[in-house]
């Protein structure tokens, strides 16, 4: 039968590795315990999205809205205290606070009118803020706060209203804010904290590209979302043979787009178009079949990009 030590001297290796990061008994219980919190966390909400295929519009807004998950936390907070389409408009807000709060803001007859929905957008808001922070650490939200206004936000979003004694000092934080004319970009930033912390991870399963106008921009975004993972379709492919220099797929992927153009053309010119298509030849449609659009060069670098990590973490 072995003996405590003998086990102790045969994982010694794995030990000293550990002593790195908890040199003590006390780190490592903190840890163990720290870990199996977490493990009792709800799990996060995890966003699938799939045929894109370059339609930006609808991209932003099903990732805005989390395909309803927003403005079912909405209802949730708010439930029967306001109308319906009070809820619509919050939730709204939230999608596109830059574009929906000058539309709000106007409808405000007088200043006292417009102090008083601040107050009342802004404590909404931080409810709605809390419900969906509910499946992350402190830690994990404190990460997602903005720099410039982060130690306020976090107050707000752990205080407890119904602590009567606290009453006044948070009552004095939100009145601070809209005192000092800080309203718009706290309401702007609880609204783009909520949308990130209602989705913890999306994931694209593939056709970012195909006949849709801007897959550029469903790019940029992705590239500054928080947390992402893609699995590239059939039809990016294509995409990426072409802006790796493949005389066929810059053909096929100079087509679709050809094609795009001449379906959303008007009836009356339609027939136009393709007549002009039959009548030119072969040679005056190499130029266009040969050229790539700008963002190809984009493409083929997030490709070689996600491809490299995957390649490193797999190796690890």
């Amino acid at each position: 039968m072995r003996t405590e030590n003998e086990e102790i001297r045969d994982h010694l290796k794995y030990l000293s590795l550990l002593a790195r990061d908890y040199p003590s008994q006390a780190a490592a219980a903190s840890e163990i315990i720290s870990t199996q919190a977490l493990l009792k966390l709800p799990k996060g909400t995890e966003h699938f999205m799939s045929d894109l295929h370059g339609e930006n519009e609808a991209f932003v807004h099903i990732l805005n809205s989390a395909s309803g998950v927003i403005r079912e936390k909405v209802d949730i907070v708010l439930g029967d205290t306001i109308p319906v389409g009070a809820r619509a408009e919050l939730a709204t807000l939230i999608y596109y606070p830059n574009e929906k709060l000058p539309q709000l803001k106007a409808r405000c007859a007088d200043e006292d009118e417009l102090e008083q929905w601040y107050t009342t957008t802004l404590l909404r808001l931080i409810d709605i803020c809390r419900l969906v922070s509910s499946k992350h650490t402190r830690e994990h939200v404190r990460g997602c706060l903005p720099v410039s206004c982060g130690y306020i936000l976090d107050e707000l979003l752990h205080a407890h209203f119904e602590d009567h004694d606290k009453d006044l000092y948070y009552g004095q934080i939100v009145g601070s804010i809209i005192e000092n004319g800080r309203a718009d970009k706290f309401i702007v930033r609880l609204c783009e904290l909520i949308k990130r912390l209602a989705v913890d991870k999306l994931h694209i399963v593939g056709d970012l590209f195909d006949r849709g106008p801007r897959p550029d921009i469903i790019l940029d975004l992705l590239m500054r979302h928080h947390n992402v993972d893609i699995q590239w379709g059939n039809h990016d492919v294509v995409w990426m043979g072409a802006a790796a220099g493949s005389p066929s797929r810059r053909a096929a992927a100079r087509s679709r787009s050809l094609v795009r153009r001449l379906a959303i053309v008007p009836a009356q010119e339609r027939f136009v178009k393709r007549s002009m298509k039959r009548s030119m030849s072969l040679s005056s449609l190499k130029p266009i079949t040969m050229r790539p659009p700008p963002f190809f060069e984009r493409l083929i670098a997030i490709s070689c990009e996600k491809q490299g990590s995957s390649s490193s973490t797999s190796r690890e």
